[in-house]
C-alpha cells in the first residue's frame, strides 16, 4: 500500500513538473516576443526621419532697407520658401525697426527676439571681439584677394558661433557692395594727409584704429545716421561703399568722393545664422534648401561684383547728380594704410589668443601666394 501511495504521489509530481515546464516555456516565448517587439519599436524610433516642420522665422537685418544687399537678402529668402514648398518662411526685419542697433545682431537671436540673423562681423565688436576679428579695412591690395581668404575666415566664424553662441551658419551671403570703398567728403580729399583735421566716420573698429595711428580722427557711426551726420557737420567725411553712397543719396550732402581701398567685406564671413534649437527643428532637406539658396545668391553676387557693374553704375550715377570724382588714393597711400592695418590687426590677434593668431597667420599665408 505504501508502495502504491508513493507511486501515485510520484506520478502526480511528474504531472505537476511537466505542467510547470510548459508554463515556463510559454512565459519564455512571450518574453522573447516582447523583446522582439521592443527592439522593433526602438529601431523604428532611431531610424525613422522626423517629419518636416513648418516654420515661420524672423531674421534680423542690420542694414537699412535701401542698402543694396537688402534686396538680395529678400530674394534669397524667397528662394528658400520656394525650395521648401513653403515649409520654411523667413522674413527679414530691420534691427532698428524692432528697437535694436546694428551691434545687437547676436543678442536678438540669443534672447529669442528673432530665430535668425544676418551675420556681419564688423558690427559685433562689443559683444564678440573674437568673432569681429576679420581682416580690417585697408588690409587688401586688390579686391580679388577677398576670394583667397573667404573660406579661412568663414571656418573661423563657424567654429566660434558654435562654441560661444550656440548658433550655426546656415548659408553664406555675398554682400552686394562695390569692389572698393570710397571716402565721401564735404571737401575735396584724396590723400591721407587731407583727412587729417577732419572728423571721419568709419564702420570697422580696427580700420578706425589704423587711421587713428596715422593721425586721422575717426569714429564709429551707423549707416542709418550718416546722411544727417554729414549734412549737419557731425562728421566731415566717411569711409563708405560706392553702391551704398548712391542708394542712400549721400552725394546730396557730401559732394566729393575718391576711391580709397579695396573693400575686404567680400572675404568676410557674412551669412545667415540660426540658433541651434531652431535649426534642429528642420529636416535635412530643408537645411539643404537653405544652403543651396545661399550658394545661388553667393554666385550671383560674385558675378555682379567681378564685372564691376554695381560699382560703375553707382559711380556714373553720382557724377550725373553733381558729385565730384577726385580720383583714387595713390598706390603709395594705400600701401601706407595697409602696413598700419596689419600692425594693428596682429596686435589685436595676439591679445585675443592663439586661435586668433592662427587666423592672422592663415590669412597672411593665403595672401602671399
Amino acid at each position: 500500500m505504501d508502495f502504491l501511495y508513493k507511486e501515485r504521489e510520484g506520478a502526480a509530481k511528474s504531472v505537476i513538473d511537466i505542467k510547470s515546464r510548459k508554463q515556463q516555456e510559454a512565459s519564455m516565448k512571450r518574453f522573447k516576443t516582447w523583446l522582439c517587439l521592443l527592439g522593433a519599436v526602438l529601431m523604428l524610433g532611431v531610424s525613422a526621419p522626423a517629419s518636416a516642420a513648418n516654420v515661420e522665422w524672423k531674421m534680423a537685418n542690420p542694414w537699412p532697407e535701401k542698402h543694396p544687399a537688402s534686396k538680395a537678402i529678400a530674394a534669397l529668402l524667397a528662394d528658400v520658401e520656394a525650395r521648401t514648398n513653403g515649409s520654411v518662411k523667413i522674413k527679414a526685419v530691420n534691427l532698428k525697426a524692432i528697437g535694436f542697433k546694428q551691434g545687437d545682431l547676436l543678442r536678438v537671436i540669443k534672447q529669442g527676439v528673432t530665430e535668425a540673423s544676418l551675420f556681419v562681423p564688423y558690427y559685433i565688436g562689443r559683444d564678440a571681439p573674437d568673432l569681429a576679428n576679420v581682416i580690417p579695412t585697408g588690409g587688401l591690395a586688390d579686391a580679388e584677394e577677398n576670394l583667397k581668404i573667404d573660406d579661412i575666415q568663414r571656418e573661423y566664424a563657424k567654429e566660434l558661433l558654435a562654441k560661444d553662441w550656440d548658433a550655426v551658419m546656415a548659408a553664406p551671403f555675398f554682400n552686394r557692395g562695390g569692389r572698393d570703398l570710397i571716402i565721401v567728403s564735404r571737401d575735396p580729399i584724396n590723400t591721407l594727409d587731407g583727412l587729417k583735421g577732419k572728423k571721419v566716420r568709419h564702420f570697422d573698429k580696427l580700420g578706425l584704429k589704423a587711421m587713428e595711428n596715422l593721425g586721422i580722427n575717426a569714429q564709429i557711426l551707423p549707416q542709418s545716421e550718416l546722411y544727417i551726420a554729414l549734412k549737419t557737420g557731425v562728421v566731415d567725411a566717411a569711409v563708405h561703399g560706392m553702391t551704398n553712397a548712391r542708394s542712400q543719396s549721400i552725394y546730396e550732402v557730401a559732394k566729393y568722393f575718391s576711391e580709397f581701398t579695396p573693400f575686404p567685406g567680400q572675404g568676410a564671413p557674412y551669412g545667415i545664422i540660426v540658433r541651434n534649437d531652431h535649426w534642429a527643428m528642420l529636416d535635412d532637406a530643408q537645411k539643404a534648401a537653405i544652403a543651396e539658396a545661399g550658394k545661388k545668391s553667393w554666385d550671383e553676387g560674385v558675378a555682379l561684383w567681378r564685372d564691376a557693374t554695381l560699382t560703375n553704375e553707382a559711380r556714373d550715377f553720382m557724377v550725373s547728380q553733381g558729385a565730384k570724382n577726385m580720383g583714387p588714393f595713390s598706390p603709395d597711400e594705400r600701401a601706407k594704410l595697409q602696413k598700419m592695418v596689419f600692425e594693428v590687426w596682429k596686435e589685436s590677434c595676439e591679445k585675443l589668443g592663439p586661435r586668433a593668431v592662427k587666423l592672422y597667420e592663415d590669412v597672411v599665408a593665403a595672401l602671399s601666394k
